[in-house]
């Protein structure tokens, strides 16, 4: 009886409490991806107003953005159509800020 309480708990350790302590991120690296995932929101409303204006004569303007932007089409709801986003934050990064997280995420490759 012991053995098996003893290995429920080594395995309890092993399945459970160890990947959750793992999954515990610091606040840098918890700024780190929001800066990433709003700078990259950014580029996306960018690249939609851009193909915006590009397919704005095309025949069939939702396959034109389809064709152009791949599966980021789905995701322009969050954009204006001058490219902003709809909603940003007040902590928005700026272009330099997302240059420098471009260029530290292709260095950590």
């Amino acid at each position: 009886m012991r053995n098996k309480l003893a290995a429920a708990i080594f395995l309890a350790i092993l399945f459970v409490i160890i990947p959750l302590a793992l999954r515990v991120e610091s606040p840098k690296g918890l700024e780190v991806a929001r800066v990433k995932e709003l700078c990259r929101a950014r580029d996306l409303c960018t690249r939609y107003a851009n193909y915006r204006q590009e397919c704005a004569t095309a025949g069939n303007f939702d396959l034109c953005l389809n064709v152009k932007m791949g599966d980021d089409a789905a995701k322009i709801g969050a954009c204006t159509n001058n490219g902003n986003l709809l909603t940003e934050p007040p902590n928005m990064p700026d272009w330099v800020t997302c240059l420098e997280a471009r260029i530290a995420a292709a260095m950590t490759r």
